[in-house]
């Protein structure tokens, strides 16, 4: 279920809803937990208060809370001291040295806007951000698969941010989870982009291969609150798995390479 202030057509589905200071965030939340959702995303362009307030009322009924790593025009530190369990995008991170941040997610859009020199990555501000983040146990989806999509060359600030970003992130003690931002179409891809992003983890970010599985699967798991069932290969969890034809741990490549799928238990052998 997606919070936002937004009142145009990406809030307008059973499972979005614009809200404003003055709505009722317990009724507004109870609707979304009846749908059956375990937890919430807020989307954009909510001030600092508003998250706090979603975010508590949210945890007290139970449910998760995910959000944009900077909600313009709340700056990513005050997203995550609202308590968010997940802070998602790695290139919204750079809003957190403006003054003032931008003030629309539109403004913002895919980083750019995002004034990057008034945050490298080793400054004082994002050095700050990530220790409150691990201080919190905030998990942060850094969602390099789309944010590469999108770059124009090598050089471009936005990319080049976000890998930095991670990498500084990984290296201060933040979970990172593996995010893509958009999961593949099974109609024409032969995986889905999660591959990807584990390349991108290992080659761009310095994680190990088994790192970023790690944060595949079990923190994959943990972030939507079922790592009780999935995540890990153990006794008692739901046997949904992927076989390999070799070991990823020396090559992340491999990952890409399946002999077979288990699914509920049931084995789908790859032609």
């Amino acid at each position: 279920r997606c919070l936002s202030d937004w009142s145009s057509d990406v809030c307008s589905s059973d499972l979005t809803r614009a809200i404003t200071p003055e709505s009722d965030f317990p009724a507004v939340i109870a609707a979304g937990k009846a749908t059956g959702a375990t937890g919430l995303k807020i989307y954009a362009d909510l001030s600092a208060s508003t998250v706090a307030r979603i975010t508590a009322e949210a945890h007290r009924q139970g449910l998760k809370v995910w959000a944009h790593s900077a909600v313009f025009p709340t700056r990513p530190s005050e997203v995550v001291a609202a308590g968010v369990d997940v802070a998602s995008h790695s290139n919204y991170l750079g809003a957190e040295g403006m003054n003032p941040p931008p003030e629309s997610y539109e403004a913002a859009r895919r980083g750019h806007g995002i004034d990057y020199s008034k945050s490298p990555v080793d400054g004082e501000a994002i050095t700050a951000l990530f220790r409150l983040m691990k201080e919190k146990g905030t998990i942060l989806d850094e969602t390099l698969f789309v944010t590469n999509a999108g770059k124009h060359g090598d050089d471009d600030p936005v990319w080049r941010f976000t890998v930095a970003a991670t990498r500084r992130a990984h290296e201060m003690g933040v979970t990172l989870v593996a995010g893509t931002d958009s999961f593949g179409n099974p109609n024409h891809d032969a995986e889905p982009n999660i591959h990807r992003e584990m390349e991108l983890l290992v080659n761009q970010c310095g994680l190990t291969p088994l790192e970023a599985i790690h944060d595949t699967t079990y923190e994959g798991a943990r972030t939507i609150g079922m790592e009780k069932s999935y995540g890990t290969v153990e006794a008692g969890k739901i046997a949904d798995l992927v076989i390999l034809r070799d070991d990823p741990s020396t090559d992340i490549k491999r990952t890409r390479d399946i002999f077979a799928v288990i699914k509920g238990g049931i084995i789908y052998q790859r032609q």
